[in-house]
């Protein structure tokens, strides 16, 4: 499913209150999209507060305090594919999208038979 959400964009957890910027999307071919929100102040305690994957249905949207610019997939979800390098292959099952983490869309590619998934880089 397509996030709602931009990549940069500032939002606040409906549940904890936490407030921060969108720093990746996760997509999934059957379930809801999973939004890594990075923290935009420090807590007093600690030196850096890690980032936090939430649901996107948690998150109510704010301004956008980055503009980052997301590479459209070109790989639908479902779509048999295979990486030209190592040769595996099966089907698109999901996306990522990052500013600085991920410079480009990565895949994850679910195979045909049992097996575990893989992590690729295919403008998925």
């Amino acid at each position: 499913m397509e996030s709602k959400l931009k990549l940069g964009q500032t939002v606040t957890d409906k549940i904890t209150g936490l407030t921060g910027v969108i720093t990746c999307i996760a997509e999934f071919m059957h379930s809801p999209p999973r939004v890594c929100v990075t923290p935009r102040k420090k807590p007093k305690d600690a030196e850096k507060e890690s980032d936090h994957w939430l649901d996107e249905a948690r998150l109510k949207p704010g301004k956008i305090a980055l503009k980052v610019e997301r590479k459209p997939a070109t790989v639908p979800f479902g779509q048999k594919v295979k990486d030209p390098i190592s040769g595996f292959s099966g089907v698109a099952t999901a996306r990522f999208y990052g500013d600085h983490i991920l410079p480009e869309t990565q895949g994850l590619v679910t195979p045909a038979t049992a097996g575990a998934a893989q992590l690729f880089a295919a403008g998925l």
